[in-house]
């Protein structure tokens, strides 16, 4: 059974009790579609439109065929797809067929996804037979050779080695034809049990395993979708690397299914092809990261686009509120932040109805459903106004590791309704309990016992009109403990000196004792999954740097 293992049954039943989840299953909420809206388009790709009927009938198949070659109830399929009209199809065919699907990032590469088919024991990877430079086809068959219950390649590709399976082959056989209507309801996993295992980066490199429970997504989704008055008549755009985490919810855990709306996908980020996407389609609604907002509000001929949004959904990392301020300006928007964690939960977010300056420089508030907290080192509430540790639990959260109850509680505390998910994030709340995220816990760079949070020099940073991307880290020092590097990329063709950082900063009337003591330039600063800086390689690049100096 693929149960839950840290919400109990009470708890499930608890959240439907109280209407933070229903009864329907994510393949339930489409399917319903096509029977209401069967031509209606639902997903559109660079090269396919499929309408909600389609969508039905596709996703059946894909689920006949996983049963008819022998695929049994809660065995795993790893699926590294781009975002493309078939990740919804796999999906959505693995939950009706009882078959748990692990997506996993398009950028991981053979140690991660040797990795993750070992840990989970994988009976199937889908890939594409090559994308941007990588065959991933290859790749999967030397993993092959070292994991012995991998007994099947899905590929996405008209025809393939005799070893693979033409996904488009699959979808084409009428195998709907060959089964009595409603067979797969004897298939389809139950309310209460995870679908969809999330894999992640860790520290050490290897994907943590990230069970989440199909009403628990279709909560954030739903939560998402209110958050912009998500409706039939909109489009929206998911351009981001990967569909897997925030994105994912809004559009394939029942957002926009929910709401009945119009799904375009971009399968690799370009800044140009996204503003055409966004052209082209008349998208209403864009789902994007800071990174690439930040991308599409510096481009140049940005004003030349026709475009038709009316609101922007921006998560997976803090953006600086003036950014915020100037996406409603240039692009004629509501934008909408959130925050929250893809070990966790969705903690909180804005609405579009919010007033502006708490939409621009808040995370908004938690959704109905989610308790969150701020708490000191000794675990102790801070009072508003006070930075304090986050802290959450309830009905939109992932249920644990999968199957691995000793690193569930090592991060909750404990199984069952007392656990509380410590996200390693610095907040504050505001007299009216809006959330503001400081930084993480351990990127704070404490200063000769002055605390310094790079979120704010960053977003301050991103403000100057030459920079580009900006991070900054702790550096170790012998005689403050740490100091403040700032690893800066600028804009093509313009140069940013130190003297400019410390001037430009001073210029904006903070403590002194903020500014980093510091420059590095980068022509561009490593980027994770979800659109993070990833600043681990950072601090160690500039502990290399200083000690090749001598300076520890």
């Amino acid at each position: 059974m693929s149960k839950m293992t840290r919400i109990t049954q009470e708890m499930a039943e608890e959240y439907r009790a109280k209407g933070y989840w229903g009864t329907e299953r994510t393949s339930d909420i489409w399917d319903r579609n096509a029977l209401l809206y069967p031509d209606k388009e639902a997903l559109v790709d660079s090269s396919k439109r499929l309408t909600y009927g389609q969508i039905r009938t596709l996703s059946d198949r894909f689920a006949h065929w996983l049963l008819q070659t022998g695929f049994q109830k809660d065995e795993i399929l790893i699926m590294q797809l781009p975002n493309c009209v078939e990740s919804f199809i796999v999906r959505l065919g693995c939950e009706k067929a009882g078959v748990l699907c692990a997506p996993i990032q398009m950028n991981m590469r053979f140690h991660e996804l040797e990795a993750a088919c070992q840990r989970l024991g994988a009976a199937a990877v889908a890939i594409p037979r090559e994308f941007g430079h990588t065959n991933y086809y290859d790749m999967v068959q030397e993993i092959r050779q070292h994991v012995p219950s991998l007994r099947h390649i899905i590929v996405l590709a008209e025809t393939v080695p005799a070893a693979g399976h033409a996904l488009q082959e699959i979808l084409k056989h009428p195998f709907e034809k060959e089964h009595p209507a409603g067979d797969l309801e004897k298939t389809k996993f139950g309310i209460d049990e995870v679908a969809i295992i999330g894999l992640t980066s860790g520290t050490s490199g290897v994907p943590k395993l990230i069970e989440h429970p199909i009403l628990a997504r279709i909560a954030v989704g739903k939560a998402y979708a209110n958050s912009v008055h998500l409706g039939k008549d909109d489009t929206l755009a998911l351009v981001t690397n990967s569909i897997l985490g925030g994105a994912a919810s809004v559009g394939y855990s029942g957002g926009a299914a929910l709401a009945g709306a119009r799904v375009v996908l971009l399968e690799r980020w370009n800044v140009e092809d996204a503003l055409c996407l966004l052209e082209k389609e008349k998208v209403t609604v864009l789902r994007i990261v800071p990174t690439q907002l930040i991308m599409i509000l510096t481009h140049p001929d940005l004003m030349k686009y026709k475009l038709s949004l009316r609101a922007v959904l921006c998560g997976s990392a803090p953006l600086p509120w003036e950014m915020a301020k100037e996406a409603d300006r240039k692009l004629g928007v509501r934008i909408v932040t959130s925050y929250g964690s893809f070990d966790g939960a969705l903690f909180s977010h804005g609405s579009i109805d919010q007033p502006d300056e708490v939409r621009w420089k808040t995370s908004g508030k938690p959704p109905v459903g989610i308790e969150l907290r701020l708490v000191d080192d000794s675990g102790q509430d801070v009072p508003a106004g006070e930075i304090g540790e986050v802290i959450g639990r309830g009905a939109l959260t992932t249920s644990g590791y999968f199957r691995d109850s000793e690193q569930t509680i090592q991060v909750w505390g404990c199984l069952g309704p007392e656990g509380w998910f410590r996200t390693g994030d610095l907040a504050r709340f505001d007299e009216a309990g809006y959330l503001s995220i400081v930084g993480r816990k351990k990127d704070m760079v404490l200063r000769g016992g002055q605390n310094i949070y790079p979120q704010e020099i960053e977003n301050l940073l991103l403000t100057h009109p030459k920079v580009r991307q900006a991070a900054v880290v702790a550096m170790p020092d012998p005689l403050m403990g740490e100091r403040a590097c700032a690893y800066i990329a600028s804009q093509q063709g313009t140069t940013f000196t130190f003297n400019e950082m410390a001037s430009f900063l001073r210029s904006r009337r903070i403590a002194s004792f903020k500014i980093p003591e510091r420059l590095e330039i980068w022509d561009s600063l490593p980027i994770g999954e979800l659109g993070k800086v990833v600043k681990h390689q950072l601090v160690a690049d500039i502990r290399k740097k200083l000690q090749a100096e001598g300076k520890i």
